[in-house]
Order: C-alpha cells, then sequence, then structure tokens
C-alpha cells in the first residue's frame, strides 16, 4: 500500500491501516513529516505553519485523537478576534461589538444597506452576493469582501459562496439580532473559542501518529515525480526522477494539479485543462519574536483592512505557553499570495521588514520590543473555490474514479476546504474500504 504525502490527511490513512495490520509506505517530500501542518523552532520559540487547532466537531474522531495524544492534548479555551480600525470585536461578528464600536453614521448607512439586500436579487452562488444579502454592503465590505479578495486573491463575485464555510453559513444579520437580544438564540455552533491543542505545538499530532506508522514506513526525501497507469490501474510510482516503485494500491494527498500532471500516460486533454485552471493559494509567514509578556489573549486575530497584506494573525503562547520563553511572546503573520506575488517571491529581510512595518502601524506591538524575526513558506495552502470549481472538479474525479486501486484524500487532493477532524475522519474511511480490497 503507498500513500502519497505524508502531511495529516495521508498520515491519517497510514495510521489506520496500521491498526488493520495492513503494510504501507508514505513518502513525502520533506525531511519531517506533518506537510503544511508542522511546528517550527527558532532558538527558544516555537510556532506553526498556520492557525492550526484542532475541534471537537466529531465526537468519535475526537475520542480517536485524545487516545492517540493523552495528555500532551489540551482543552484551550481563547477567543479569536477581528481587528477593525484600533479595535478587537469578536469573530465571529456580535452586534453588541458592532453597536458599541462603530459610529453612528456608519451603522446608520449599514441599516438602509441591509434593507436593499433584502429587497433585491437572491440565490446568486457567487460569495459576494451571499455576504451582501447576509449582512448588506456595508457590513459585507468593512467585515467580509476586503479579507477574502485579501485571502483568495480574487475579486469576491468569482468566489463560491461555499468559501463561507461553517462559521458563517447559518449565520445573518438576523441570527446575530438575536444573539443580541438574548444568547439563548444563538448556540454555539458557530464560537471557535473552544479547541484542543497539543502541548507542545500541532506537529505533535503527525509526529505521534508517524512514531505509531514506524519510521521505516515513512520515506522522508521522497519527491513523487511519476505516476504511471494502464489507464484501468495504477501501476508504480517514480520517486526523485530515477527511483521506481510498484504499486498495489495508492492513496493520493498530492495536489490534484501535481498528479494530474504526473500521470503517465497523460490523462485525457479535457482532464487536463480542468486540473489546469484549478488555483491555490500560497501563504507565507512572518514570524516576530517579542520581548513582553502578551500581546492579547486572543487565539487569532483576523484583519479585514485592505491596507495590511496580511488578513490573520496569532500568538502561539496562547494556544500553549511552551511555545514562547519565560517574559516573551511571539507573533505570527500569514501572508496570502500566489506563487508569482511579491510575497513570495521577496528575499526575507525585505518581506518580514514589509509585514514589520505594517504590525507596528496597528499598535498590538511597539518596534524596540521586538528582538528577532523569521518567515517560513507554505505552499499550496488553500484550494481557491471559485464559482466553478465544482463542475472541473466532478471532471476530474470522474475520471480518477475508473482507476480501482486509487483513492484520493487531502484539502490539496480532493480540492476542498476541510479541517483535521474532516482529513483523521476520511483517513479511517479510506483505510477501512482499502482493507477490504486488500
Amino acid at each position: 500500500m503507498l500513500v502519497l504525502g505524508g502531511g495529516i490527511a495521508g498520515l491519517s490513512v497510514a495510521y489506520f491501516l496500521k491498526h488493520r495490520d495492513v503494510p504501507v509506505t508514505v513518502y513525502d517530500t520533506m525531511d519531517k513529516p506533518g506537510g503544511n501542518c508542522r511546528t517550527i523552532r527558532i532558538r527558544d520559540f516555537s510556532f506553526d505553519t498556520g492557525a492550526h487547532r484542532f475541534h471537537d466537531k466529531d465526537p468519535e474522531i475526537t475520542v480517536q485523537v485524545k487516545g492517540l495524544m493523552g495528555d500532551e492534548l489540551k482543552r484551550i479555551s481563547a477567543p479569536s478576534k477581528i481587528f477593525d480600525e484600533g479595535r478587537m470585536l469578536s469573530f465571529p461578528l456580535e452586534l453588541r461589538d458592532v453597536f458599541i464600536s462603530m459610529d453612528t453614521s456608519f451603522m446608520i448607512r449599514a441599516g438602509i444597506d441591509l434593507l436593499k439586500s433584502r429587497c433585491g436579487k437572491r440565490g446568486a452562488d457567487d460569495f459576494e452576493s451571499f455576504a451582501v444579502s447576509a449582512y448588506g454592503r456595508s457590513m459585507a465590505d468593512r467585515f467580509l469582501l476586503n479579507y477574502s479578495r485579501k485571502l483568495w486573491g480574487i475579486p469576491c463575485h468569482e468566489l463560491s459562496s461555499e468559501i463561507s464555510g461553517e462559521r458563517l453559513r447559518h449565520m445573518t444579520f438576523v441570527t446575530l439580532l438575536k444573539h443580541f437580544i438574548s444568547r439563548r438564540y444563538a448556540g454555539n455552533a458557530h464560537y471557535e473559542g473552544d479547541f484542543y491543542y497539543p502541548e507542545r505545538g500541532i506537529g505533535q499530532l503527525p509526529e505521534m501518529m508517524s512514531a505509531r506508522i514506524g519510521s521505516e514506513n515513512i520515506q522522508l526525501n521522497s519527491r513523487v515525480t511519476g505516476i504511471f497507469h494502464n489507464e484501468k490501474r495504477m501501476e508504480g510510482i517514480e520517486i526523485n526522477g530515477t527511483a521506481l516503485v510498484n504499486a498495489c494500491q495508492v492513496v493520493s494527498t498530492l495536489p490534484v494539479v501535481d498528479f494530474i500532471a504526473m500521470m503517465r500516460p497523460a490523462p485525457p486533454q479535457d482532464i487536463l485543462e480542468a486540473a489546469r485552471a484549478l488555483k491555490f493559494r500560497n501563504i507565507r509567514l512572518a514570524v516576530f519574536f517579542i520581548r513582553g509578556r502578551g500581546i492579547n489573549k486572543a487565539a487569532t486575530m483576523y484583519f479585514p483592512a485592505g491596507r495590511y497584506i496580511f488578513t490573520r494573525g496569532y500568538e502561539p503562547k496562547n494556544r500553549s505557553g511552551f511555545m514562547s520563553p519565560q517574559g516573551m511572546t511571539s507573533f505570527v503573520a500569514e501572508v496570502p499570495c500566489f506563487a508569482d506575488d511579491w510575497a513570495w517571491r521577496a528575499d526575507s529581510p525585505a518581506f518580514t521588514e514589509k509585514v514589520r512595518e505594517q504590525v507596528l502601524e496597528t499598535g498590538l506591538v511597539r518596534r524596540e520590543d521586538i528582538v528577532g524575526c523569521a518567515d517560513e513558506r507554505i505552499a499550496h495552502a488553500y484550494p481557491v473555490l471559485e464559482r466553478d470549481h465544482r463542475e472541473k472538479m466532478v471532471t476530474i474525479s470522474g475520471y480518477l474514479s475508473g482507476f480501482d486501486n486509487l483513492e484520493i484524500s487531502g484539502r490539496s487532493g480532493l480540492f476542498k476546504y476541510l479541517w483535521i477532524h474532516n482529513l483523521v475522519r476520511e483517513g479511517r474511511n479510506i483505510a477501512g474500504r482499502v482493507a477490504v480490497r486488500m
């Protein structure tokens, strides 16, 4: 059994296959398992490759992960916040914050815009229409659309409404108003202040999975460079341009664009064109090591204003005290970009300097307290869900489903925005199907 990709998705498959005593080998291009879900340590500071958390959304999977992690997995209660004109608002938005923080003229304009949106056209499947319909133009522009344009890199009317995700899908101005009147109407489904987190960083999860799988079953520094098939079955893979490995069963978590491009013989032209049309958004982190006890208590801070190139920031010690030394903290800013953008191509000094100046502009950090910095690139961080992405993926998935010994998983493989609990669940499901076939 071959698993392509050693992130959470691939390791989950291998982990559950080992539980079933099915032989498995994982191939990953990096020198450490975890993919885009790793913890990096520089000096005495640790930070994750993204604002990762494990949410208790799937009770059965929560039990599995708790069983794996034991006492290392801690329940954390820390709110997320929106940085708006120097103020910290609750995330997701609460009307209490809006009424207290916004000036009267904005609130009047927002109210008029909301009434207009209720009288306007409904049912469009793009994110801009969804946001304006739910919140009105003024609120949507200020808190959702600017942020989304930065995050995804394309106009919001070209994005699928699916990017609203679980946090916003059932949240409208009406539900916020109910929450303002009485908290019992709101429920807690869209609030993200409670989550689980490993004591020494999210990288502990793939590390402990890898320990159970066995290092002898994980081939690191092994880039998949070719995928061979006979149009009905996967026959083998090429590693690092030279080594050939025969395949009985294959699970791929590689970016679907890369998987299709590496197939030999090449897929039909319509499949190639559908894959080439898919976009991924990269993330580059700017990390600042800071003298002081902390910035605030937020787990994650969102920055919707267009003048900041970063969309999100977080203070790792608010997830675990082990992430920073005594009397120190750190701040990680996420900058979304495509591979040809300045933010991805710039050298480290230029990139960190630009982000540092913008972080200082927020007033959250003082220049004299920054004692060091670092940066990290994360490729294929998010699939860009354009309005027609589903049609493209139906075409690609229909083709790949014709191979009877191939399974696809992972955010990049399935081209879906998935959370850690989703990836672990899918890994368990795939392991069950594969075990039956072997």
